[in-house]
């Protein structure tokens, strides 16, 4: 045993005897707990649903075109009467259709009137109205207005759309927890480390659940007995509406995507988005009021932005982060959802609910562990992709 000659100090209790008591608090400081607002917000408005079975499948439908172009490859003169477009199911006898100015001229468009359609060629009445009349340049732009049968006429052609059926799939979503009998048996700081596992699995599976809506693909790969199946995601899904905010996101920049984003649906949408835009809406709203404080929306603290054309609830989703290296990830990102036209399904048939739950003590293998697991099979379904948008590439603000 060493002599200390020394007046004795912490550096005794702390290195040599490792006696001095530690003040540790009574709850685990968990970093990244709650970043899951698509999760939370869809099951607080009402739109997580039961399935009783693992393909989810809805059917969509859109209402008929009304534009198209001339698709010769030569400019018509201002007399003829044919005109080929790209599409002529578009079309029927007794339509009017608009030929579209360029938007530099302040005239009114000419006007003409189907009245026999081969195929894709049309033969017209020009100048209806009898003003407007020009040639018709290569790709210039066909506005179908509306029907305009004489007395008496016959029944007008029939016409319909196609529905479509997109389909998404339940994901098997598990978080394992394990804890050896002797570890059961043993106080610990903080909390009691099985109950705080427990807890975290929880978290992580959120997460998964959240990850998976927001960049999932749907897909089903069978196989007995062990088909796998994954789910639909947001992005993937949503291709009409995509902006290129070319690095730098600016007030002009956000009304231009508000004009696409509003054309469909709801006047209020969500808007999950990664940290550094939210920092670029804050920086508007220092300069005109853009911004209204923060309130609870479907349990989700969140801003509203107004736009033009409607109001965003802006929710930052932490899991929107850069890549390891800062290589390219999801930090440049945003998400304009229509809440009403996103599903959270989990498979619950034949009395057998597969919603998120804990199940404790789940092997019973003789091993000295006690085995419990976060387990769940859900499907996201996103319809009318449309109705949604999505940006990338805005990393600055100005």
């Amino acid at each position: 045993m060493a002599n200390v000659v020394v007046a004795r100090s912490t550096y005794q209790a702390i290195t040599g005897e490792g006696i001095q008591v530690r003040e540790i608090g009574d709850r685990i400081a968990l970093l990244d707990r709650d970043v899951t607002p698509l999760l939370v917000m869809s099951i607080n408005a009402k739109r997580k649903k039961p399935s009783k079975s693992p393909r989810i499948e809805q059917i969509e439908d859109d209402v008929r075109g009304l534009w198209d172009y001339h698709a010769s490859n030569a400019t018509i003169s201002s007399v003829a009467t044919g005109i080929l477009v790209s599409d002529g199911t578009l079309f029927a006898v007794g339509d009017l259709v608009a030929v579209q100015k360029a938007n530099s001229s302040s005239a009114a468009e000419e006007i003409v009137r189907v009245t026999a359609i081969s195929s894709n060629t049309l033969t017209v009445t020009r100048s209806i109205g009898g003003a407007g009349q020009d040639s018709i340049n290569v790709t210039q732009a066909l506005r179908i207005i509306g029907s305009a049968f004489a007395e008496g006429a016959a029944l007008g052609s029939v016409r319909s759309t196609t529905k479509t059926t997109i389909t998404s799939y339940t994901q098997i979503f598990r978080e394992p927890i394990q804890i050896t009998g002797t570890m059961q048996a043993t106080e610990v700081y903080g909390e009691p480390d099985e109950e705080y596992q427990i807890a975290k699995a929880q978290i992580e599976l959120k997460k998964q659940i959240e990850a998976a809506g927001l960049w999932g693909r749907a897909s089903e790969s069978l196989a007995a007995p062990a088909s796998v199946r994954t789910t639909m995601g947001f992005k993937s899904r949503v291709s009409t509406n995509v902006n290129d905010m070319a690095t730098t996101a600016t007030l002009t920049k956000w009304n231009t995507v508000s004009e696409t984003a509003f054309r469909y649906s709801q006047h209020r949408k969500l808007l999950i988005a990664a940290p550094a835009v939210h920092s670029g809406i804050n920086y508007f709203a220092q300069n005109a009021l853009k911004t209204e404080v923060e309130s609870t929306v479907f349990g989700v603290n969140i801003k509203r932005f107004m736009l033009p054309h409607g109001e965003l609830l802006l929710a930052p989703n932490w899991l929107m982060e850069a890549g390891v290296a800062s290589q390219a990830g999801y930090n440049d990102e945003f998400y304009i959802i229509d809440l009403e036209a996103v599903t959270l399904f989990y498979l619950n048939g034949n009395g057998v609910n597969r919603d998120v739950a804990l199940y404790r003590d789940v092997v019973k293998a003789g091993a000295d562990a006690t085995t419990h697991e976060v387990r769940g099979e859900l499907a996201w379904i996103v319809v009318n992709e449309k109705k949604h948008s999505r940006g990338f590439n805005c990393s600055a603000y100005a």
